[in-house]
């Protein structure tokens, strides 16, 4: 009898042990990507820090040089909200964990720039589901993007490039101290006297003064 009702239940764990089983759920790194700009858009930076690894860097614009480990990505977002960015995702797609994406930049240091948009590329790179390298450039063939850096440029705002650099191993060369050159002046002024009072005096017409005879004391 016992043998009869075992014999039903083991072929039903047999059965259900021969069931495929579910694969985990694999993360969708673009989600990933849009997560984080979504919490940006709204202030969350809770949010935007939930999805980066404790070992993230960010290379782009706001972090130069790069912000290296969680305190500095943290950081750095911190001045975008602070900055009301927002970011409107126009293509982004996924090969293997990199996200290539394209997106509409908008933020009051822009304004303030005269552009009321930019346009960026990104490159975002994830571990096990999280971000761990995140970095975009701006799109410099785009003609409100231009406009901007070059304002950026005249302004010396990071990510500009300065007019003249010193070449590898040499100081900069310091400017003159006023108190310098004015030092400099009287100094010339003073050896010039000094020259000018050591010099005979020239008869005219180039004839040298004659020399007085000697009394004749014979």
């Amino acid at each position: 009898m016992l043998r009869r009702l075992l014999s039903p239940f083991a072929l039903a764990v047999l059965a259900f042990a021969a069931l495929p089983l579910e694969a985990p759920a694999q993360t969708d790194p673009v989600a990933v990507f849009r997560q984080a700009l979504d919490a940006r858009n709204r202030g969350d930076l809770a949010g935007v820090m939930a999805v980066f690894a404790d070992d993230a860097v960010r290379q782009d614009g706001s972090c130069q040089p790069s912000c290296i480990g969680e305190a500095a990505v943290r950081r750095s977002f911190e001045q975008n909200i602070a900055e009301r960015h927002q970011a409107t995702v126009l293509a982004a797609q996924a090969a293997g964990n990199t996200v290539t994406a394209r997106a509409e930049l908008r933020n009051d240091r822009f304004r303030a720039l005269g552009a009321e948009r930019v346009i960026s590329d990104f490159t975002i790179e994830l571990r096990d589901g999280k971000i761990v390298r995140w970095s975009s450039t701006l799109d410099a063939t785009d003609a409100q993007t231009a406009a901007f850096q070059a304002a950026r440029a005249q302004t010396g705002q990071p990510g500009s490039t300065p007019a003249q650099l010193p070449r590898t191993g040499e100081a900069p060369v310091p400017s003159a101290s006023p108190w310098l050159v004015l030092g400099s002046l009287l100094l010339a002024v003073g050896v010039g006297v000094v020259r000018g009072a050591r010099t005979p005096t020239r008869v005219s017409g180039g004839a040298r003064p004659r020399a007085t005879p000697a009394p004749n004391r014979s």
